[in-house]
C-alpha cells in the first residue's frame, strides 16, 4: 500500500477515536486537547498491534469508537498494515495528528 494511503488509514483510525472522545472532555480541555492527543498517541504507539495502540488511546480518553465509526475503523485495524501504520504514528505525530484535526474540522464546517 502506497506510503500516503497508510497516512490517510492512521489518520482514519485517529478521527474514529476523536469521534468517541465524550464532549464534556473535549471542553473541560478545550485550549489542549489536541497536544494531549497528539502525546498519547505518540505513548500508544509503541506497541506492535494497531489494537493494543487503539485500546490504550480509547482507555486514556475514556473514548468508545462510536457506531458510525466503526466499519472504518475495522478496515484499517484488519488491514494487516499494523507495522508501517505504527511507526507512522510514531515518526511523524504531527502530521497525522494534523491530518485528522483538518478533517474534523471540515465535517464540523458541513
Amino acid at each position: 500500500m502506497p506510503k500516503k494511503d497508510l497516512k490517510q488509514d492512521a489518520a482514519t483510525l485517529l478521527l474514529a477515536v476523536w469521534a468517541g472522545i465524550p464532549a464534556e472532555y473535549k471542553t473541560a480541555y478545550a485550549r489542549n486537547i489536541w497536544e494531549q492527543f497528539q502525546g498519547a498517541v505518540v505513548v500508544a504507539a509503541y506497541t506492535n498491534n494497531l489494537g493494543k495502540f487503539t485500546n490504550s488511546l480509547c482507555s486514556r480518553f475514556n473514548a468508545a469508537i462510536p457506531q458510525f465509526k466503526t466499519d472504518e475503523a475495522e478496515g484499517v485495524l484488519n488491514g494487516g498494515n499494523d507495522k508501517e501504520i505504527l511507526k507512522l504514528f510514531r515518526e511523524e505525530t504531527v502530521l497525522i495528528v494534523l491530518m485528522a484535526r483538518v478533517a474534523n474540522e471540515e465535517r464540523k464546517q458541513q
